[in-house]
């Protein structure tokens, strides 16, 4: 096994010419400890587990590269660009006694952040807010909504109504407006002169769904209701000129258009049905005017249809819109006796890569509600653009027929390396051809998603199952900052973990990846951290000091000379971080504390 594996390593090698994107670093991310008591008058019987952390929340600022991502509570916001593998604290929400979390992140043109979540913590409001009190829904807790400022401060607060779960659920405009998609009861009357300001008076459930825009200052601006039957949005995305909103239609019928308009793709839904039940179901994508008015809204799907679900990251993530054009990923119900000719002349594909019952499609929509083209996709579950490429997310098992004739020429990794892999692939806007396509992926059971940057894209994602401990051999670069998996629990050492790597069409060796020539001593130390560099600071570099559990403990600015000095005397004895950060460089040091 050994021989074969270094076989595969040595081919990598000699291919890696040939690869688009290059990986230019990759580490573990640090996760929760947990102390499973199973006799706690027999402490030796207890169980350390570390779990893995697969309902991630994260998003790329394509302004700055910058990834803004959370920890495994849900309530730490760390950053990292893509030069250096260490994440840096941002921000963090009040937990209290019973809880909060942060579901959405969302970056605005002036680079500071609109996060929305849950919370049960009261006295959090900022003056002038929406609601200065928590608006509790059933056992879910109080929505809010809130700014950061790119320092990490707060800038506003405002609790607000229920969050739709597993739902992409907030975006901004190019103007810094807010949108939202909450749940609501029924009986209430929104902002008039809206498409919907009140609820489905004859459907039995209470609590419905409604999109609401704020201004870049957390002023309600409208509501709306968007809810028909047991319809449900899964995403909104803010194009140029028009808010998109993509979802299902439960318990349509054929005659059912409250979901299509005229002059629309499809004005009217499928309503298939299985025999005996009543679970029609066909996606919809609608396109609002800013005002709160509905543009236009086209059914998709020939049979039963669904918006692709993930398993990786905590929020639908099938739909992106580049300009004013939408992209959807639609998994398809098709039965023999239904026509699957769904894909248009020329796509990347126009037949489905297998015999099976549910097929996947990514379909572009015009801004003036128009299908351009529909393609059948091999897999394909999260939906991600760099407003240039679409990029796609998948797992793919082992067992998957299509498993060995997935990847391009130019992928990264080119064979399925365990049990479950992840799997990204890149198709033109156009949807006429594949760019890249390439495993990422060790012996065990991985699964993760490309966030994409102007220059490149992150991975990230979770490991298990592995039955080494070092992550070297796969997800973690010399500089890593965590390279050993964690084990699962202390008597079965199922080795876990969660994984963050950047890949680039830079070279990786290019002066953007140049590191600093430093002499970093004496380590350990006990006061006086020197810091030596064989040519002067630039101005504005800074040093910071993150602990283990990555918790700014000291910053400053270095002085505009080859030789610093940071005295850090007052901090306790353990291992730290020196970051070293300016324009150009972002480079971090470990080093002991007496």
């Amino acid at each position: 096994m050994r021989k074969l594996y270094a076989f595969l390593l040595f081919f990598s090698f000699i291919s890696s010419y040939s690869q688009l994107y290059k990986r230019a670093w990759g580490t573990l991310l640090p996760i929760q400890r947990i102390v499973n008591i199973n006799d706690p008058f027999n402490p030796k019987d207890n169980d350390t587990i570390y779990p893995y952390h697969n309902n991630i929340v994260a998003h790329v600022d394509q302004k700055t590269n910058t990834l803004y991502h959370l920890k495994f509570g849900l309530t730490d916001i760390y950053k990292t660009n893509i030069y250096n593998p260490n994440s840096n604290f941002h921000y963090s929400i009040p937990t209290g006694l019973l809880g909060s979390l942060i579901e959405s992140i969302q970056s605005t043109s002036k680079g500071d952040l609109i996060i929305c979540g849950r919370t049960t913590v009261n006295g959090l409001a900022t003056p002038g807010a929406y609601s200065s009190k928590p608006i509790f829904f059933l056992f879910s807790g109080s929505g809010f909504i809130a700014k950061v400022d790119s320092s990490g401060k707060l800038i506003w607060f405002t609790y607000f109504h229920a969050l739709i779960q597993n739902a992409s659920n907030l975006t901004i405009d190019n103007d810094d407006n807010i949108y939202i998609i909450t749940n609501r009861d029924k009986a209430e009357t929104l902002t008039p002169n809206t498409f919907q300001s009140n609820g489905d008076p004859l459907h039995p459930i209470s609590y419905m769904n409604v999109i609401s825009k704020l201004d870049t200052n957390g002023k309600h601006q409208w509501s709306t209701f968007y809810s028909k039957d047991q319809s449900t949005i899964k995403s909104i995305v803010a194009g140029t000129n028009g808010l998109y909103v993509y979802g299902e239609h439960l318990e349509s019928t054929s005659s059912s258009n409250y979901f299509g308009s005229t002059g629309s793709f499809l004005e009217y839904a499928t309503g298939m049905t299985t025999v005996g039940s009543n679970n029609a179901n066909t996606v919809f994508l609608s396109k609002f005017n800013f005002n709160g008015t509905r543009a236009w809204s086209s059914y998709f799907g020939v049979d039963r249809s669904y918006a692709t679900h993930n398993n990786i990251l905590l929020n639908n993530s099938s739909l992106a819109v580049i300009n004013d054009d939408a992209y959807i990923l639609t998994n398809h119900d098709i039965r023999p006796s239904i026509s699957k000719n769904l894909a248009t002349n020329g796509a990347f594909s126009e037949l489905p890569f297998s015999n099976s019952q549910i097929n996947i499609t990514l379909t572009k929509f015009s801004g003036n509600g128009q299908r351009d083209w529909t393609t059948f996709l091999p897999t394909g579950t999260v939906l991600q653009t760099n407003n240039n490429e679409l990029f796609v997310s998948s797992l793919v098992k082992i067992t998957d027929p299509l498993s060995s004739n997935l990847t391009t020429s130019n992928g990264y990794q080119k064979n399925h390396g365990g049990l479950d892999d992840p799997y990204i692939y890149i198709i033109s806007n156009d949807g006429k051809k594949k760019t890249y396509a390439s495993f990422y992926g060790f012996i065990g059971t991985d699964n993760g998603a490309a966030l994409p940057t102007n220059k490149g894209y992150f991975y990230i994602g979770y490991t298990y199952n592995n039955s080494s401990s070092d992550a070297t051999q796969t997800f973690a670069t010399s500089n890593a900052p965590f390279k050993e998996y964690f084990s699962h629990t202390d008597k079965l050492r199922i080795n876990v973990g969660n994984f963050l790597s950047y890949f680039t069409t830079e070279s990786v060796s290019s002066e953007v990846f140049n590191q600093l020539n430093l002499n970093i001593y004496p380590n350990p130390t006990t006061d006086i951290l020197n810091i030596q560099n064989e040519e002067l600071f630039p101005d504005n570099t800074t040093a910071t000091i993150y602990d283990l559990a990555g918790k700014r403990v000291l910053n400053t600015v270095l002085q505009n000379s080859n030789f610093n000095k940071i005295n850090v005397s007052n901090l306790s004895s353990g291992v730290y971080f020196l970051q070293i950060e300016n324009k150009n460089v972002n480079q971090s040091f470990k080093f002991i504390k007496k």
